[in-house]
């Protein structure tokens, strides 16, 4: 079963306390690249 990426995100969301939500959503922008999106802690 394939999922949009956006319903993958609800369900997690729902498994997870909002702390670990945000450290999840962190750790995708930072393999996106997408560092602006997250304190700068990797310089």
């Amino acid at each position: 079963m394939v999922c949009s990426l956006k319903d993958k995100y609800q369900h997690m969301g729902n498994l997870l306390n909002e702390k670990q939500w945000r450290q999840y959503l962190a750790i995708e922008a930072l393999e996106k690249d997408n560092t602006s999106l997250v304190p700068d802690f990797c310089n």
